[in-house]
């Protein structure tokens, strides 16, 4: 899989390593990017590089298969973040990896699929911690009969100040994966939309807010 740049308030890339018999979808980004938001850099993390530090997000582990081993698809990828410019927060929207695992009278199949997490940090990137789901796959069946899935990741979010507040948007895309084989259709369906997705302020209770597809 190619190295792919983002364009958030920085320039960065990140390198998700070769969809093989094992993908590990690890975020590696430089901390030091996150600063004077007036000022765009650039700047190549591969897989390989020292400069930039993986990623670990706490409360928000890698996947792992039923039986507790790790799945073939797991880690962080598609990282976008933003500066709350209420507060210093900085906001972290990432894809979520993971394997459904089916089992049938024909035997069983393995699909990558992907959600869409939350996770913020309150020191300046040092630490990051895990807020909740933003969408989650679901089982469906795609335009040409076959049973697949719908995935919900890449999601780019920006801030928009008004006068009682900041609302966030956001632009996503959607995708199907069949179940079999990791064979994955994209893009069969994408999605560019732009819609309230949270409300920053207040936080003192996330978890009751809702968000569907």
């Amino acid at each position: 899989m190619k190295t792919r740049k983002w364009l958030l308030l920085v320039l960065t890339a990140l390198a998700l390593g070769a969809l093989t018999n094992r993908v590990d979808f690890s975020t590696r980004a430089a901390t030091s990017i996150i600063g004077d938001q007036s000022t765009l850099s650039a700047i190549d993390c591969t897989a390989a590089s020292n400069a930039c530090p993986e990623i670990a997000i706490q409360g928000d582990a890698p996947a792992t298969l039923p039986d507790g081993r790790p799945s073939p698809a797991r880690g962080y990828a598609d990282p976008s973040f933003r500066r709350d410019p209420a507060s210093n927060i900085i906001w972290l929207v990432y894809s979520w990896p993971h394997t459904q695992v089916s089992r049938g009278a024909g035997g069983g199949s393995n699909t990558v699929t992907v959600d869409s997490h939350l996770a913020r940090s309150d020191d300046n990137g040092a630490i990051w911690r895990f807020v909740r789901p933003l969408w989650a796959s679901t089982p469906e069946t795609d335009g040409s009969g076959e049973s697949s899935y719908a995935n919900q990741e890449t999601v780019s979010l920006a801030p928009r100040q008004t006068p009682t507040g900041t609302i966030w948007y956001f632009a996503r895309l959607a995708l199907h994966s069949v179940t079999a084989n990791f064979r994955a259709k994209f893009p069969f369906r994408p999605v560019s939309a732009t819609e309230n997705i949270l409300t920053i302020l207040p936080w003192e209770n996330p978890v009751a807010e809702s968000h569907g597809r």
